[in-house]
């Protein structure tokens, strides 16, 4: 008989996974954008005209991808925090 949890799934494991899917999401579903040589007004129309597409990659890449590394972190500093209070 096994003990423990049924799932593989860890708190910190889906957190972790959600942090790099979110990101490279955000980096690759909205790659479309004026080159490196793009003059300032062509980027400046380029957001302009695209807020929705980059509203949704800025919050992939430092929303989603930041509450999850958050979640990562609590679960990681409340697991030790018995180990730290015993010394």
């Amino acid at each position: 008989m096994q003990h423990g949890r049924s799932s593989g799934f860890t708190r910190p494991g889906v957190a972790g996974i959600s942090y790099v899917v979110a990101w490279v999401c955000g980096l690759a579903l909205f790659a479309a954008r004026p080159g490196q040589d793009a003059t300032d007004a062509q980027l400046s129309d380029f957001y302009r005209d695209h807020p929705w597409s980059t509203s949704m990659q800025s919050v992939l890449v430092h929303g989603v991808a930041a509450v999850a590394l958050f979640v990562v972190a609590w679960v990681v500093w409340s697991s030790m925090w018995p180990t730290w209070r015993r010394m």
